[in-house]
């Protein structure tokens, strides 16, 4: 255990994670420093929308197409029921 514990740390030394690795290369953000003092207590329904537009796996183009026209987003949930 002793061994797998150094060969961990010296391993987070000199390299990234594999995690990392594959986080980065997906170009996704990480946070990787401390939260700034300001976001430290908001709370998500203070910034979300509290009318989510959502689609379905299988849907009708007409759904698809009033989600698009109505909302000025690009990003939806998918509900799988």
């Amino acid at each position: 255990m002793v061994a797998v514990g150094t060969s961990n740390v010296v391993g987070d030394v000199f390299t990234r994670s594999l995690y990392e690795r594959a986080v980065r290369g997906k170009q996704m953000p990480i946070l990787t420093g401390p939260v700034p003092h300001c976001n430290k207590f908001l709370r998500a329904e203070k910034i979300m929308n509290p009318n989510v537009v959502s689609l379905k796996v299988v849907d009708t183009v007409e759904n698809i197409y009033t989600a698009i026209k109505t909302s000025n987003h690009h990003g939806y949930p998918i509900v799988n029921s």
